[in-house]
């Protein structure tokens, strides 16, 4: 059984961007509307530094399993610690859970009286779920360790009281929309992909 974790985070440059699918409107007479129409997703594109055929053969093993249509995870080294604290066991707090669409939710569990215990632009995502969250303003937590965590995108399903949140080593689950891969010379291999987040 072949493990659908992306075997290196050894990557020589990354980008990242932010996509949800959106359609606008403009009236005659100047009043605007828009409206979403797909689901939200991150798209990554990596690239290795050069690596010996033996680093390399594990890469290309890998990518050559997985192809365009297995779905697998990869933990992205520049987002895996947060710039908060984030110490302690986050949970959902809320009797009757979230629903689908909430991009704002009561947290229980944190080490309390924490300032910056989640910083905007940190990462997470709720542990039986697998679309990956960004957290969009700095959460502070209270002498009673909770907090109000707001983020984007909003919930896709909902979510219930007590759910776990995943804040340290966040894995994308993610497709390979293309990859590539070249001999740099005769004793060092390279490569580069774009992933598109697939839940």
């Amino acid at each position: 059984m072949v493990s659908l974790v992306y075997p290196s985070r050894g990557f020589d440059s990354l980008s990242f961007k932010s996509k949800q699918p959106t359609l606008y409107d403009a009236s005659s007479n100047g009043r605007s509307a828009s409206r979403h129409v797909g689901g939200h997703m991150f798209y990554i594109g990596i690239s290795h530094p050069e690596l010996p055929r033996h680093l390399y053969a594990q890469i290309d093993g890998f990518l050559s399993y997985v192809g365009k249509s297995k779905k697998f995870l990869i933990v992205l080294p520049d987002r895996a610690e947060p710039q908060g604290v984030a110490t302690g066991t986050p949970a959902v707090n809320n009797a009757g859970g979230y629903a689908k669409g909430i991009s704002s939710i009561n947290l229980k569990n944190l080490t309390p009286s924490v300032t910056g215990w989640f910083k905007e632009n940190d990462f997470f995502k709720f542990q039986n779920h697998a679309k990956a969250h960004m957290c969009m303003q700095n959460l502070d937590s209270d002498v009673a360790g909770n907090g109000v965590l707001v983020f984007e995108p909003p919930l896709p399903q909902a979510v219930a009281d007590g759910e776990p949140l995943v804040v340290r080593d966040v894995p994308f689950q993610v497709v390979c929309l293309n990859n590539h891969s070249h001999q740099v010379n005769l004793s060092r291999y390279g490569t580069n992909m774009m992933l598109m987040e697939a839940v």
